[in-house]
């Protein structure tokens, strides 16, 4: 397979890794500030609900992006 091919075959798998890192990134972010809100507002600590439901959509997202398999 020449190296075009491959590259061609490859660029699914890391639009996908990137869009799975993209969105990481995006839900740390929006995690800091509920937490900054959740300390500043209350004492009640509510942050962890979003935090589980987030991050068990991303493990499934990590696990579609790299094809149902998390090694080499």
């Amino acid at each position: 397979m020449a190296e075009h091919d491959k590259a061609v075959a490859a660029h699914p798998k890391v639009e996908a890794i990137t869009a799975f890192y993209i969105h990481l990134s995006v839900f740390l972010v929006v995690i800091g500030i509920l937490v900054a809100v959740n300390l500043v507002t209350t004492t009640n600590w509510w942050v962890q609900y979003p935090f589980l439901a987030g991050g068990s959509a991303y493990s499934d997202m990590l696990w579609l992006s790299s094809g149902g398999c998390l090694h080499s």
